[in-house]
């Protein structure tokens, strides 16, 4: 089912994707929301969501999973939080500006750290709020990063659409177990007409005008960070609603670009994988106990033969002493064959969103 990928209005849900969701926790007005609705429908074993490459500037498809997730679409493992208040909030992460030629050493393009203790993922937000220093500091490194005095639009950056950002500039996200790198230039998307309008017809005229996808966020603003826009073209974020008996939960790992296969793995299910052992690019947990069991009953199977070989040398050796040695045919070795089924995870619940259509199927 194809829908609008705004999922989130800044920190509270957009309802017309369908979850019928309207704040983050996954609660409308008493009602469960509908992650929430399918767990109790036991059509999904939990009501984890899994956002991948849902706020990509360039149009690519995107994908929602509800109760599980793609590991196809990940590189590595999860970092997880499961002991905050709200589904995308996270700890702040380190945050720094990476520019392999050495520039920021030249211009001093530190910043000071945001005091706030949390961060906030939110996918339906179109950009990454980040604290005003780290802002003006961008600006000595975004090619034409006006305006400069006006109060109206000091919060916002400017590029020349046609002319790249040095593509060894990123903004550098770091968690305990996971870094996320945002290069400057994955930032540029189209200026909007109201945006024009305030700028005036000099610049309203210049169609070569490019934002980039970040805005400074207020002294006493609750978070530290707002990741949406970008960060959730390079993450894979993975969130769950506070429930009876458990904590929000949410999860990021280094997304894959571009990636098409699917492997969806359940969450919550009976025996099934915890979401901190998921890894991309290795099997999914089911076919790593498989191997394990498949290493033990070869090792078994190679010590036992061990054994009856120098059982065999053994009477091998006492013959020959008593009679007149006959060569000795060994038996062949017995056979040892094991077949695999592996189980492949069912596709519970199941979004694809595409940026710009807003269509089901």
């Amino acid at each position: 089912m194809n829908k609008s990928n705004n999922y989130f209005s800044d920190r509270y849900a957009d309802p017309s994707l369908g979850l019928g969701l309207t704040d983050p926790t996954g609660n409308s007005g008493g009602q469960l929301g509908y992650p929430e609705t399918l767990t109790k429908q036991n059509k999904i074993y939990s009501s984890y969501t899994s956002f991948y490459n849902i706020r990509n500037p360039h149009g690519n498809a995107g994908q929602i999973v509800i109760g599980g997730v793609d590991r196809k679409k990940i590189y590595g493992n999860f970092d997880v939080w499961d002991d905050l208040t709200l589904p995308g909030e996270i700890p702040t992460p380190n945050v720094n500006v990476i520019t392999e030629d050495n520039f920021d050493e030249v211009y001093n393009t530190t910043f000071s750290s945001p005091t706030q203790k949390t961060a906030l993922i939110s996918p339906g937000t179109p950009f990454i709020v980040v604290p005003s220093s780290l802002l003006q500091r961008l600006r000595l490194l975004v090619p034409f990063a006006y305006p400069l005095g006006r109060n109206d639009l000091a919060d916002y950056l400017f590029a020349l659409c046609d002319r790249q950002i040095d593509p060894t500039y990123f903004l550098q996200f770091e968690f305990d177990k996971v870094v996320i790198r945002v290069p400057l230039e994955d930032l540029k998307t189209t200026v909007p007409e109201r945006i024009f309008a305030t700028l005036g017809n000099i610049v309203a005229e210049e169609s070569n005008t490019c934002r980039l996808s970040l805005s400074a966020s207020q002294d006493d603003a609750e978070f530290s960070y707002i990741l949406g826009g970008p960060f959730l073209s390079r993450a894979y974020v993975v969130m769950k609603g506070k429930s009876s008996g458990s904590n929000a939960i949410t999860a990021i790992a280094v997304a894959k670009l571009n990636q098409t296969e699917e492997e969806i793995i359940e969450l919550g299910a009976p025996g099934g994988p915890r979401l901190e052992d998921i890894f991309g690019d290795e099997p999914a947990a089911t076919n790593r106990r498989k191997k394990m069991t498949i290493a033990i009953a070869s090792g078994a199977a190679g010590g036992a033969l061990i054994i009856l070989l120098l059982v065999l040398l053994f009477f091998w050796c006492r013959k020959r002493r008593r009679l007149a040695i006959e060569p000795l045919i060994p038996s062949p070795a017995p056979d040892f064959v094991w077949q695999s089924h592996p189980v492949q995870p069912g596709v519970l619940a199941h979004h694809a969103a595409n940026p710009g259509n807003s269509s089901t199927g």
